[in-house]
């Protein structure tokens, strides 16, 4: 009986270690993603873009403040962990895998390089439009 348990609790340990072991490859996986993606570079412009628009609605405004402001709640130093672990849970090693040769690729590159820019148009966009919703609520 104690060698059936030696032999349970030797199997156990070596499913979770193997468990341990796959799920710190999708997070490198998932951490490699994020950095062929340009997902700091994206982070970065967007909170650029936030500081922009808000300092031309408040001319007088410290930059810097609303800078550390947004980094402090949505920068990439604090979002990149929880993002690690979000990409890791979507997708599939094999998934991570492929995505990640994606953007290895040349195409993969120009997405990876241009995607910052466009999600500054888009949040500029969005903000502009949110700006336009808000003055016809208050009409």
């Amino acid at each position: 009986m104690k060698l059936l348990t030696i032999i349970f609790i030797t199997m156990f340990a070596f499913m979770t270690a193997g468990l341990a072991f796959a799920d710190e490859r999708k997070n490198q996986l998932a951490s490699e993603y994020l950095e062929l993606s340009k997902t700091k570079e994206t982070f970065e412009t967007t909170i650029e873009t936030y500081v922009d628009q808000l300092s031309l609605k408040n001319p007088g405004a410290d930059r810097e403040k609303m800078r550390e402001f947004f980094n402090a709640y949505m920068g990439w130093d604090v979002l990149r962990e929880p993002m690690i672990k979000i990409v890791a849970n979507s997708f599939t090693e094999e998934e991570l895998i492929g995505i990640n040769t994606f953007f290895k690729s040349r195409f993969g590159k120009v997405l990876a390089e241009k995607s910052p820019a466009l999600s500054a148009a888009i949040s500029e966009l969005i903000g502009s439009n949110l700006n336009k919703a808000m003055g016809a609520m208050q009409q």
